[in-house]
């Protein structure tokens, strides 16, 4: 136990420590050695990169069209993908325009011409933008413990943007300056990029036609020309979202419920969904067979039956709570099966019409 909350206090402590640094040297890096800014800016991608693709996995987004359990976000199939799963390439794309737009000027500044340094600034720029919009999709979720940690490596990623737009500026715009052309519009463009002001208006605007190619290019890869949008709008329950999911179902109660809506469907086979107080939930085979069997015996036996629900209140439900994942669920739902032919056994034998009472169950 103390292991594991040390490496959590690790896990959470590093990416603030870096954070932290990020901010300083944003204001005071001419006072730091360059070893120690470029060590803390490797970490920065080098570990953010992973833990955020880690985290985006342990998230487990599902669509928007796809039903999640009554649960809190942080259990198992909870929690809608903030971006479109559809335009989830775009947004890739982008991301990877704005990092190249990054990693360029930071490692070969010197060498890059005006043109490729402009075109960089406008990959920054997109980052920008990313993030803001990212930001403020995930800025309603204020219950959800990962919301704040998928942020960390782009608000990063943002700061490490404009330190380096600070500290690399000048420095093109002064080469832009000590070069001499005799065509009238180079020399006219040289004028403009040779003030640091003018360089970053015409990086920004930049933007516009280098967006303009990307979504030409995606477009002919299957994306639609406004993924970017979709992206952020084609989600349920973030801010953005436009799309209304379908009602959560039943995650708690009967442990073969559980089974039915959390088990591996080629395992469990669910039939359809089912009404439980007012809430939806799915049911297989094996569930609609075990409350048939349960209804039987409290309508031939009442108090057998209050003895048996009184046993598994005390037993099952307990259990129940620890099948969180397909795996249990599978196992149960095997577990189950002999309980299950007896079930129909009695049900065949004591019920004139066993497979109305099946059918008729959790129909609301």
């Amino acid at each position: 136990m103390e292991i594991l909350l040390f490496i959590f206090v690790c896990i959470i402590s590093i990416p603030i420590g870096l954070t932290i640094f990020n901010i300083i040297f944003l204001f005071k890096e001419e006072k730091f050695k360059v070893k120690t800014v470029n060590l803390v800016d490797l970490l920065i991608f080098g570990l953010g990169i992973p833990l955020t693709a880690l985290l985006i996995d342990f998230s487990e987004f599902v669509e928007w069209n796809v039903p999640v359990y009554f649960v809190n976000k942080f259990s198992e199939g909870g929690t809608y993908t903030p971006i479109s799963f559809e335009s989830l390439p775009t947004v890739i794309i982008l991301s990877l325009v704005a990092f190249w737009g990054y990693l360029l000027p930071r490692v070969i500044g010197k060498w890059l011409s005006p043109v490729i340094a402009a075109l960089c600034y406008s990959g920054m720029f997109i980052g920008v933008f990313l993030t803001v919009a990212i930001t403020v999709q995930l800025g309603c979720d204020l219950d959800n413990f990962n919301a704040p940690f998928l942020l960390v490596l782009p608000w990063n990623y943002v700061i490490c943007s404009i330190r380096l737009m600070k500290k690399s500026v000048r420095e093109f715009s002064k080469n832009i300056a000590e070069r001499n052309y005799k065509n009238k519009f180079l020399q006219f463009c040289k004028v403009l990029l040779s003030k640091s002001a003018s360089f970053m208006v015409i990086s920004f605007l930049l933007v516009f036609p280098l967006l303009l190619i990307l979504i030409t290019i995606l477009t002919l890869f299957g994306q639609q020309p406004d993924s970017i949008i979709k992206a952020f709008t084609e989600t349920a329950e973030w801010t953005l979202s436009q799309k209304i999911p379908p009602p959560r179902l039943d995650y708690h109660g009967h442990y073969l419920c559980t089974v039915a809506a959390c088990g591996d469907e080629r395992v469990v086979k669910p039939v359809r969904a089912g009404k439980r107080g007012n809430r939806l939930i799915v049911v297989n085979r094996q569930l609609l067979i075990a409350n048939a069997f349960e209804d039987l015996i409290a309508e031939k036996l009442p108090k057998t039956h209050k003895i048996i629900r009184k046993t598994y209140d005390k037993i099952g439900l307990p259990i129940s709570k620890h099948i969180t994942t397909k795996r249990r669920s599978n196992l149960v739902y095997f577990i189950m099966k002999p309980l299950e032919w007896l079930f129909i056994f009695v049900l065949y034998t004591f019920d004139l019409k066993p497979e109305n009472r099946i059918n008729s169950q959790y129909l609301g």
